[in-house]
């Protein structure tokens, strides 16, 4: 509003002063001042004719005191038609003010030279041959250094044959002004004003062909005139000062022809309200360039009640020729309401280029109106045969708002122009037109029904803003090609929101619409921050039958996706998706970042619920943190359904495509509130693989890591854990397979890598098949496994085969509180299957309180086997090794141990079968089993036969086998209505005489032998015998003469022989009590392990011959 005062002080002024000058020069509008031989005459005063003048060469000179065309008057050079160059300089006071016709003979130029100002009226018009230059400059400059001036005119002027090269202008020019008017030249010729400001009020200027010219400058400068073809084209340095132009009206500076010239505007704030600028090329010739140069603003603005106007500044072609180019160059731009600057191609000849350098901010500001024709913008777009132009803009900060563009698209079989947008500090793109037609944002897309090949989008900036449904898009709606898709911001990228009626998402995309046979092309990001939120995002997928293409995404600090759209409940997020009816393959999603963070519903995904494969998903961070879930919201696919989207890395897939691998390179993994990892497939497809990397994972609160399909095969889990894996509050790691019980699938597999993984609190591990297929294998290797609060490792099949558990753990593996390891089957009892095998290593294996191992088979299937190789297994509190089944055959127990297997509490190992099924076998070897508390090892069979118990042991504590099972600990292998099986037992085959002689086959009279009566000593307390030192092999024998003593045992007896004493000195002093009297034995009888027990009582025998005359007691008392 205030610049349009400062316009409408200045038209009045001006028109002030024409005013006062029409009221002095009433009685000679035109008139020389006698320094030339300038004739001036007029039969009415009306209409004037000017001859005579100073002739040097090919230039004529006049000079004019005043020079005015009265309303529908006229100016007639009657010149010689071989005159070049009519200049004409007004020395006096008075502005010229033309409102009639400019008439010349021939194709002589003319110059019109007014340090005053000159205004062209509305009923203005040129009718000469050549070029018309008109100027407020003091005096023209020619080649051989001599000047024509307009305010010295009291000094002959020194006329010359040169050229003229140059304006020179005085310390403040007066202004040229054209009111609704149309001045033109013949085509091929130049139109130049050049003065102090420049408006055009509703005026046209036209120049078919030729170039047009409007500069405004200040400040005692010189302007360069360049002569080329008839042409007149001015050289202006951007050092010089400048003055303001401004275009209002509906006014038109056009040069548009079959081959269209070059238009130029040069000032200090170049304004274009409601008016236009065009150089548009209507035939075979190459189309004109317009230049744009302002010191400080150029404004574009545009009025919707202007009707179908459209405003701006246009170098476009509608024929064969090449559209010629546009640059702005100035310190701010901004194009508001219906305006547009358009270097676009409607026909078979390729588009021009569009260049804009605003070196502070650009703003494009959309039309208020549902008038898709109405649009505001930059653009370079094919709409037709021809190619686009490439678009760059330059500037520190850009911002584009309600549906404003700018584009470099294809409509047509044409190739659509890159576009490169260069914003230093920022780029802001915000919004949508009022009903939702046209997004804010920057285009290179192909339209529907076009075939060419879009061009690439590059964006580089500091900050990058993209707001409720503004868009960068480089896609392909039609059967071209989408270009490729950069975004370098080197701070911050923040994609939020969607529109508020199409609810359309803001973001970055390279997409494929529903129908295109076009290949989306690559998206790139690179930032240091990138943040998605409010169901914002980044896509590059395929709804039609060209691929996706590559999306990828740098960010050196962090990433952080946020929630969903508040009305649809969209996910905020990253994605690569096929979507139907697409039969194409999505492209992969990499993702490079320090810390990626997605919660509340946010997603990175690559989605496919088409033909087409999904993409591949990798992801390397050094921290990933998921968390949360999206609102509960109805289903899209069947509105009928409620579902809640966690947050998470996806490759979900449904239809018949297969999911996407993803992988995960991070140091530490956190996933929690029922945020996922999954590979999964929900239709007919496979499902991908998930590999994960890490120092650390931990998974908390419904967590889930999934592999799973629910018709196809399902995928494999890897997870490499330098430190520790942690899952708890009822997390999930699974590769299951299989959506209901009739459906033959094959699980994946989960292998791990880790030196802890704990599960606890309803958490699971499991590789399960709901329907007829396989499991999966479970792969563990650790130092330590730890289950707690029924958590569970999990390879069960409701109806097909059991998968397989292996663990491979270096230390310990402990299960607590009702925690399972399972690889069960069957579903039902009316099902035959097969469960699966565990296999353990490790140093300890502790189960404790309800918890249990199990291969059982709850159908008419086998169970299956376990293995377990350890040092110690240690079952406590209702623990359970099982290899059961409900009705087929028992599952076998393998038990191999270094060292101990100990039972307590109710703990059972146990490989009964129900039914008619056979017990399977138990095989334990250990050095000792402890088994107390009614703890059993059993083999059982109810109508078929006991299975086989095999213990190998050195020692067996606590247990025993028993027919049948009792309260205490039993081993029994019994049937109730069959054969009962073998329970064996076998400890080391020690020999009970080894190391002994042999006895004599009579008893010895004993009497003979043992001194009766042999009486105790008071203090005696104790005989000892150690080893068989000193006595003889049979108690009938002697000692040979080579016996030596020997194996003492302790030296310390220093009571037990006479020497005793003999090593005590005298004045060594013994204090003791009287001990308690013992009763010298009277025999010995043997046991029946061979042992000897010496006896207080002689047995009864049968005496032999005697031996050796008995020896004397002697009874001694210590000192």
């Amino acid at each position: 509003m205030k610049q349009r005062r400062k316009y409408f002080y200045l038209i009045l002024k001006m028109a002030i002063a024409s005013l006062a000058t029409t009221t002095s020069a009433s009685a000679q509008p035109i008139s020389a001042d006698g320094s030339l031989s300038t004739t001036v005459t007029s039969p009415d005063n009306l209409n004037f004719v000017i001859t005579d003048g100073n002739r040097a060469g090919d230039n004529l000179f006049h000079s004019f005191d005043s020079f005015s065309v009265p309303t529908n008057g006229s100016a007639f050079f009657n010149n010689n038609a071989n005159i070049s160059n009519i200049i004409n300089r007004v020395t006096g006071g008075a502005i010229s003010n033309i409102d009639g016709l400019l008439r010349a003979n021939g194709t002589a130029n003319v110059f019109l030279l007014n340090p005053n100002g000159i205004i062209f009226g509305s009923n203005a018009q040129l009718n000469i041959g050549g070029s018309f230059v008109g100027s407020t400059a003091d005096s023209l400059n020619f080649a051989d250094g001599t000047e024509f001036s307009a305010t010295n005119s009291s000094s002959p002027p020194l006329l010359t044959i040169s050229v003229p090269i140059g304006l020179q202008y005085g310390s403040n020019p007066a202004s040229i002004e054209v009111r609704g008017t149309n001045l033109a030249v013949p085509s091929g010729r130049s139109l130049t004003l050049a003065g102090g400001e420049i408006n055009i009020i509703g005026g046209k200027l036209t120049a078919a062909t030729g170039n047009i010219d409007l500069a405004a400058v200040s400040g005692n400068i010189t302007v360069g005139l360049t002569s080329n073809n008839n042409q007149i084209q001015l050289n202006l340095p951007n050092s010089i000062d400048r003055q303001n132009i401004s275009l209002t009206e509906n006014s038109l500076v056009s040069t548009t022809a079959e081959g269209s010239g070059n238009i130029q505007l040069f000032g200090k704030q170049i304004i274009l309200e409601n008016s236009r600028v065009e150089a548009n090329t209507l035939g075979a010739g190459v189309g004109g360039n317009i230049t744009v140069n302002a010191s400080e603003n150029v404004e574009l603005l545009g009025d919707v009640a202007s009707g179908i106007f459209n405003n701006g500044l246009f170098a476009e072609t509608i024929a064969t020729g090449t559209a010629g180019n546009i640059k702005i160059t100035s310190n701010s731009l901004t194009i508001a309401g219906e305006a547009r600057v358009s270097a676009a191609t409607f026909g078979a000849g390729d588009g021009g280029n569009l260049t804009v350098n605003a070196r502070e901010t650009i703003e494009l500001i959309g039309a208020e109106s549902n008038n898709v024709a109405l649009f505001t913008g930059l653009l370079t777009d094919a709409e037709n045969l021809g190619d686009a132009g490439n678009l760059v803009v330059e500037t520190e900060r850009l911002t584009v708002r309600n549906g404003a563009q700018i584009s470099a698209a294809t409509f047509g079989a044409g190739d659509g122009g890159n576009l490169t947008v260069n914003a230093t500090e920022s780029i802001e793109l915000i919004g949508v037109t009022p009903a939702d037609f046209l997004a804010s944002g920057l285009f290179t897309a192909v339209q529907p029904t076009a075939t060419g090949n879009a061009g690439d989008l590059t964006v580089n900036t500091r900050d990058l803003i993209v707001r409720d449904g503004a868009q960068i898009f480089a896609g392909t709606l039609g059967a071209g090609n989408g270009g490729k898709l950069t975004v370098n911001a080197s701070e911050s990228i923040a994609l939020s929101g969607v529109s508020p009626l199409s609810l359309i998402p803001s973001g970055l995309f390279t997409a494929v619409n529903p129908g295109a046979p076009g290949r989306a092309g690559d998206l790139t990001v690179n930032t240091g921050r990138l943040i998605i939120s409010n169901g914002a995002q980044i896509f590059a997928g395929t709804l039609g039958a060209g691929a996706g293409g590559n999306l990828t995404v740098n960010a050196s600090e962090f990433i952080e996706l946020i929630g969903v759209s508040p009305q649809l409940g969209n996910p905020s997020g990253i994605f690569t998706a096929v979507n139907p009816p697409s039969t194409a393959q999505a492209g992969e999603l990499t993702i490079n970042t320090e810390t990626l963070t997605a919660r509340d519903g946010a997603q990175v995904a690559a989605a496919g619920f088409g033909e087409g494969e999904a993409g591949q998903v990798s992801v390397n961070a050094d921290t990933v943190e998921l968390s949360g879930m999206g609102p509960v919201r109805p289903d899209p696919s069947n509105p009928t359904q409620m579902r809640q989207d966690p947050s998470g890395l996806l490759s979900d897939t449904g239809g018949e495509s297969d999911s996407g691998d993803v992988t995960l390179n991070v140091r530490r993994l956190t996933v929690r509130d029922g945020a996922a990892i999954a590979v999964n497939n929900r239709g007919l497809g496979q499902a991908g693989n998930l590999e994960v990397q890490a120092s650390e994972i931990f998974l908390n609160r419904d967590a889930t890591l999934s592999a799973s399909t629910a018709s196809g095969i399902g995928g494999n889990i890897n997870l490499t854990v330098e430190n520790s894996l942690q899952l708890q509050e009822n997390s999930i790691i699974s590769a299951e397979a299989g959506g209901s019980s009739a459906i033959d699938t094959l699980a994946g597999n989960v292998n791990i890598q880790t030196q802890l993984l704990q599960v606890e609190s309803g958490s699971a591990i499991a590789v399960n098949n709901r329907g007829l297929g396989q499991a999966g294998n479970l792969e563990v290797q650790a130092s330590e496994i730890f289950l707690n609060r029924d958590a569970t490792l999990s390879a069960s099949t409701a109806s097909g085969i059991g998968g397989n558990i292996n663990l491979t753990v270096e230390n310990s593996l402990q299960l607590q509180e009702n925690s399972t390891i399972s690889a069960e089957a069957g579903g039902s009892s009316a099902i035959a299957t097969l469960a699966g095998n565990v296999n353990i290593q490790t140093q300890l294996l502790q189960v404790e309180s309800g918890a249990a191992i199990a291969v059982n088979n709850r159908g008419l299937g086998q169970a299956g086997n376990l293995e377990v190789q350890a040092s110690e297994i240690f079952l406590n509190r209702d623990a359970t090794l099982s290899a059961s089944t409900a009705s087929g055959e028992g599952g076998n127990i393998q038990l191999d141990l270094a060292d101990l297997l100990f039972l307590q509490g109710n703990s059972v190992i146990s490989a009964e079968a129900g039914g008619t099924g056979n017990g399977g076998n138990v095989t334990i070897d250990a050095t000792f089993i402890v088994a107390i508390a009614n703890s059993d090892i059993i083999a059982n069979a109810f109508q078929g036969r006991g299975g086989n118990i095999q213990i190998n042991a050195q020692s067996v504590f606590g247990t025993q086998f028993r027919p049948q099972l009792t309260p205490t600990s039993d081993i029994n292998a019994s049937s109730e209505f069959g054969i009962d099986g073998v329970v064996e037992i076998d400890t080391p085959d020690l020999d009970p005489n080894q190391g002994l002689v042999s006895l004599p086959e009579e008893v010895i009279d004993l009497a003979g032998l043992i001194v009766e009566g042999c009486g105790v000593a008071e203090e005696a307390n104790e005989f000892i015998v150690t080893g068989r030192g000193g006595l003889p092999p049979n108690p009938g024998g002697t000692n040979p003469s080579e016996t030596i003593l020997v194996d003492l045992g302790n030296e310390n007896l220093s009571n037990s022989t006479d020497n005793s004493r003999d090593r005590l000195s005298d004045s060594t002093k013994v204090e003791s009590s009287l001990p308690d009297r013992i009763v010298q034995a009277q025999g010995w009888i043997i046991g029946d392990r061979g042992n000897v027990i010496l006896t207080a009582t002689p047995p009864t025998v049968t005496p032999q011959s005697t031996s050796p005359a008995a020896r004397r007691c002697q009874t001694q008392r210590g000192n």
